[in-house]
């Protein structure tokens, strides 16, 4: 294993001597052991700045997606206090009549159709603190829809925003509050966390990851989350906000993997609310989506040619994300800061050919 080991640090080498990131984490784990862990590069380009190593914290950008607000939803869904078919009237007063049939469902399945992204925080940072998280829903529930529900697969950072909002009125508590008391705390989870603004952390800054310099901020973006969406709302949000290592996501992961084959019974959801998330029912036919999480798209997706169709994942904007094979019980978790120190033109697609070869290469060597 010696011999393939090196391959694949020469391989990560490579990516951070051409600058595609600073620096990369990488864990295997098959069966629910680690078969290969990895580490190259620094947190930022200079030579003086400490190493990656599998201790450091990377912001994990859209993978808040799955791993916090799908995996609040199933929960909810578990104790009965959440129903996929509830529309946003349920949740909200005053739906705009072309918005009142968007489920919760919808939402999860990125079939809602609201756009993917809009720049929200430019109004949102303008008010005190404490009527931002409102205002951005507000504003959010506000937006042109650019297809009708259930018509069309858009990917979209909006759905998740409202998502997880309707997991705090449901849980009757914040976000992160109701993450770590559905999820983390039952199983004990280490290395994965939200970051908020208003609270001191325990993590050092040796061990955070910046993920590059922010023009609205006027700084390097250090510890706090990258997206000004969820910046704006105080760093949790169920699109983005979410910070962890490679072990604490493989962590989580595989205590997901041990309830999908009946090897964990306890576990903070259910068997067969797992699964039925985890199986692909979109509206659209050539959607790739399953209900808060990817699957490999057909003839060129980020997880490569080597996972099978059974495989579930998630992307992250700077440069994180995990696939799990169900089929062949391996899950590769990949953690960078490609957005450090400013996203360019043409980085994402650099990007996804850099993740299709690495997890080729993976397959290859084990």
């Amino acid at each position: 294993m010696g011999h393939e080991r090196a391959q694949v640090k020469r391989f990560l080498e490579r990516a951070v001597r051409c600058r595609l990131f600073p620096g990369a984490s990488l864990l295997v784990t098959r069966g629910g052991k680690p078969v290969l862990e990895l580490c190259a590069g620094r947190q930022t380009y200079v030579p003086w700045s400490c190493e990656i190593t599998p201790h450091t914290w990377f912001d994990l950008a859209s993978l808040t997606k799955p791993l916090v607000t799908a995996l609040c939803c199933m929960a909810l869904v578990d104790r009965g206090l959440l129903d996929l078919e509830q529309t946003l009237s349920r949740f909200f007063a005053g739906i705009p009549e072309n918005k009142d049939g968007i489920t919760v469902r919808h939402l999860l399945n990125h079939a809602s159709g609201l756009p993917a992204h809009l720049p929200y925080y430019e109004k949102v940072l303008k008010l005190p603190a404490r009527e931002r998280k409102d205002a951005l829903i507000s504003l959010v529930l506000a937006t042109e829809l650019i297809a009708l529900p259930g018509q069309k697969t858009l990917y979209s950072d909006l759905g998740f925003i409202l998502l997880g909002r309707i997991v705090e009125l449901v849980a009757g508590c914040p976000l992160d509050e109701a993450w770590e008391r559905l999820i983390a705390l039952p199983v004990s989870l280490e290395g994965i966390r939200f970051r908020p603004l208003d609270r001191s952390h325990a993590i050092e800054p040796a061990f955070l990851a910046p993920s590059g310099f922010c023009q609205v901020r006027g700084r390097v973006v250090w510890g706090e989350v990258h997206d000004l969406n969820a910046f704006s709302v105080g760093g949790v949000c169920g699109h983005a906000g979410l910070f962890g290592t490679a072990r604490g996501v493989g962590s989580l992961l595989n205590r997901l993997f041990s309830i999908y084959h009946g090897r964990m019974l306890n576990g903070p959801v259910s068997s067969s609310t797992l699964r039925y998330f985890w199986t692909r029912r979109p509206f659209d036919p050539s959607s790739s989506w399953r209900l808060g999480f990817d699957s490999p798209s057909s003839g060129d997706s980020a997880a490569g040619r080597r996972f099978s169709p059974a495989s579930i994942g998630h992307l992250g904007f700077t440069g994180t994300s995990f696939w799990m094979d169900l089929e062949q019980d391996l899950i590769a978790i990949l953690l960078t800061n490609r957005t450090f120190p400013r996203v360019e033109e043409g980085d994402r697609e650099r990007m996804k050919g850099f993740r299709q070869e690495c997890h080729d290469l993976i397959w290859q060597v084990l």
